[in-house]
């Protein structure tokens, strides 16, 4: 729910002096002094924010000074937090509704960036960012593996990525803790996993997508997919990058495509060369159909051991299922190392 600033806050916060609030770009951590500031700060900016005997679903207004503030049972459990946008880029507070009040617990060290409807990212500085910053700063999505809620807090990441700070409640609802980053876009999650992503930037050389498995309320990264390779230009040789931790289900591994051929090395030594034939007549039958996206989901299964649903919706825009159904057109032929013959091979016709 989004609301117009309260009257109130505008008395309260024009009255807090910013002067004592923030530390000049690479200073240290925040001193106690700064830190009493703006606990009184947001304690007296939420002082007229009461909540409801039961429900309050998360609400969210802009207050007086432009900053940010969230509040009610944000996490769906029943318990109440309350966030707030501090100015001079010191973070984002979090309160506890205890006895009766609004109590301040800590700070997460995080600068939202946000533009409130209306505003151009020009007016903010935010000249070359992709995509443009979004009107909350922050946002409530379902990514946990057992739908729960997570927040998300979008940043400016080198001048041309919009990252996102995912924090979750700690156990007993003890505090909230930033717990993973995504780089270069908003995260999502596929049949349990959650996916963040990671970019080159300006040149866009590379994308990441990085898998992570939920274990005990935290994210695990299981593997990175990435569309290039990190240590190449846009000109370079690889086409796909695929790294796998040894918490994965296949364990530690790195495997590079090549652009040409399809030639798959695992360590940069020849592992398997693979040969796709697309039936003509069966992909008819299963249009539409993407032939690039079919033999990219082939490798996805087979390299990093996930489940092919947990790839994500879609691959470049072709629909996940569609991809899937696209593997009855092809026949794929496999030669190079007996374990990767034997890794590649399954289900498909091989060539010795």
């Amino acid at each position: 729910m989004y609301s117009k600033p309260f009257p109130y806050l505008l008395a309260v916060l024009c009255a807090i002096s910013t002067a004592a609030l923030g530390l000049p770009e690479g200073k240290p951590a925040l001193t106690t002094e700064t830190i009493e500031a703006i606990k009184t700060e947001v304690e007296l900016a939420c002082i007229s924010i009461i909540p409801k005997n039961s429900g309050n679903p998360p609400t969210s207004a802009i207050l007086p000074n432009e900053c940010f503030a969230m509040w009610g049972d944000l996490f769906s459990n029943g318990h109440l937090w309350a966030l707030i946008e501090t100015k001079n880029d010191n973070g984002v507070a979090y309160l506890e509704w205890k006895n009766g009040r609004w109590q301040f617990r800590e700070l997460l060290d995080i600068t939202a960036c946000w533009l409130p409807k209306g505003v151009k990212p020009e007016d903010r500085g935010y000249y070359h960012i992709n995509p443009t910053p979004p009107s909350q700063a922050f946002k409530l999505k379902n990514l946990n593996a057992d739908g729960s809620p997570v927040l998300l807090i979008p940043f400016n990441n080198d001048g041309y990525n919009l990252g996102y700070a995912i924090a979750t409640p700690l156990p007993k609802n003890a505090g909230i803790k930033i717990v993973e980053f995504s780089m270069a876009g908003e995260p999502d999650a596929a049949f349990g996993y959650l996916i963040t992503y990671n970019a080159s930037g300006r040149k866009a050389w590379w994308g990441q997508r990085i898998y992570h498995k939920w274990v005990n309320g935290a994210p695990v990264k299981q593997a990175t997919w990435t569309d290039g390779n990190v240590h190449e230009t846009d000109e370079g040789p690889t086409w796909l990058t695929i790294e796998t931790t040894r918490l994965s289900p296949v364990g530690e591994r790195h495997y590079r495509i090549l652009k040409d051929d399809n030639v798959v090395l695992r360590d940069d030594q020849p592992f398997a060369g693979i040969k796709f034939t697309l039936d003509k007549d069966k992909a008819h039958a299963e249009t539409p159909i993407d032939a690039a996206a079919t033999e990219e989901l082939y490798f996805f299964e087979r390299l990093t051991g996930l489940p092919w649903k947990a790839y994500g919706s879609n691959i470049n825009g072709t629909n996940l299922e569609f991809a899937k159904k696209g593997q009855k057109a092809l026949t794929v032929e496999v030669t190079g190392t007996a374990e990767g013959i034997k890794l590649f091979s399954a289900n498909f016709k091989t060539v010795p």
